[in-house]
């Protein structure tokens, strides 16, 4: 999750960065149709030169949003070559480079409320630990790693009290209950009032 926050991070630099904004926000290359609703007085003619000249700047700006985006994303992993190979072969043609369908493909990876995400999420809660010797550093970088994680599944809430109690009790659970004379145990026997 927190590659995918980075990489948002580092996107949304690029994009104001760049101007960029609008291309990812339409998503779609302008249509004939779109060019007559802004021109709804120009001739046939007119409109074709109106259009081919949005189409010339969308493709420039989709070119640029595809570098902006590639330059972002970290495809180390084993898939790489395979990762590699689809993007030059549905994403570059030539000289043209399809920036939103690049970002569309990345953000599919990344889509909370898939199965599969939400799956990997509730087994990043599951692997959290709180050991008796965590240090207090440790302890708060977890203790927000945590809540961050468990926020992002589906049905958590921050802002309901009785699905916040819940994670309060994810975290009292994780808190080692061994040995007698660590820092956490004592914490967790205050935390859970026995």
């Amino acid at each position: 999750m927190l590659t995918m926050l980075r990489h948002n991070t580092l996107l949304n630099a690029g994009l104001t960065k760049m101007g960029l904004r609008s291309i990812v926000n339409d998503g779609v290359p302008p249509t004939l149709m779109r060019v007559r609703e802004l021109f709804p007085d120009a001739s046939s003619e007119e409109l074709i030169d109106y259009w081919q000249s949005a189409m010339i700047q969308y493709q420039r700006e989709n070119a640029k949003l595809f570098d902006v985006i590639y330059d972002t994303i970290d495809l180390a992993s084993e898939w790489e070559t395979i990762d590699l190979e689809h993007i030059q072969e549905s994403f570059i043609l030539n000289q043209e480079r399809d920036g939103n369908g690049l970002l569309k493909w990345i953000r599919s990876f990344h889509d909370l409320n898939s199965d599969a995400l939400q799956t990997k999420l509730r087994a990043e809660l599951a692997s959290f630990k709180l050991p008796g010797d965590i240090t207090r550093d440790r302890l708060l970088k977890t203790l927000l790693d945590m809540l961050s994680v468990w926020c992002k599944i589906a049905g958590n809430s921050k802002k309901d009290n009785v699905s916040l109690m819940s994670h309060y009790a994810a975290v009292r659970d994780k808190i080692t209950s061994t040995p007698a004379e660590k820092v956490m145990l004592r914490t967790r026997c205050r935390v859970s009032g026995t």
